[in-house]
């Protein structure tokens, strides 16, 4: 396996690796009831006396960068189309333009279009060209998680319960475990 198969949506996890001191401190053993459960929140699909089925936790992130990058993108096309379109027409009194500011603006849309390239790859093919959500079935009948990754053969990880490490995960533990904003349920296998 390679590192951050399973990863998150910008952050890759590493995996074949120790356990940290939190994750140790946070295990959740499947074998011993809970006292108190946290109340349902939007991320639970379906449930009912076999299973209950969530989905994963970067479901609600999935679009922003769409929607907060489309604008940018779009006022940077233009930009770079305005530039194109001007580049070497002469000026005003019909003398050509001056090399240096045609060598600079072919540096800019190179430089541009580079940006724009690694914005279409790194962060919009993360959020385009997915699955709305990829569910995650905790079956407590045999005792099976099953998490879907991707549609076909090997798609969905089956991990039981007893040989799976279960703990609260932090939303940033490589930051000194210093946000509070996200907890969520991980498993390491």
């Amino acid at each position: 396996m390679k590192e951050g198969q399973y990863a998150g949506w910008l952050t890759h996890y590493k995996i074949n690796r120790p356990l940290l001191a939190y994750e140790e401190e946070e295990y959740l053993d499947p074998r011993s009831p809970v006292l108190e459960l946290p109340p349902i929140d939007h991320g639970i699909l379906r449930m009912n006396s076999s299973y209950a089925e969530y989905m994963d936790r970067f479901f609600l992130e999935r679009g922003w960068a769409a929607m907060g990058g489309a604008p940018f993108v779009a006022m940077g096309l233009t930009f770079v189309w305005l530039i194109a379109s001007t580049m070497y027409a002469p000026r005003e009194d019909g003398t050509p333009r001056d090399p240096s500011f045609i060598t600079a603006d072919w540096i800019f849309l190179i430089a541009w279009l580079l940006f724009a390239l690694c914005v279409i790859k790194f962060i919009w093919l993360k959020d385009f060209f997915r699955y709305t959500h990829y569910p995650i079935r905790f079956n407590r009948k045999n005792r099976t998680v099953y998490v879907f990754r991707h549609n076909g053969p090997g798609g969905v990880l089956t991990v039981p319960w007893d040989k799976g490490h279960f703990f609260i995960g932090r939303s940033s533990p490589a930051m000194g475990g210093q946000s509070t904003f996200t907890f969520d349920l991980r498993c390491n296998v």
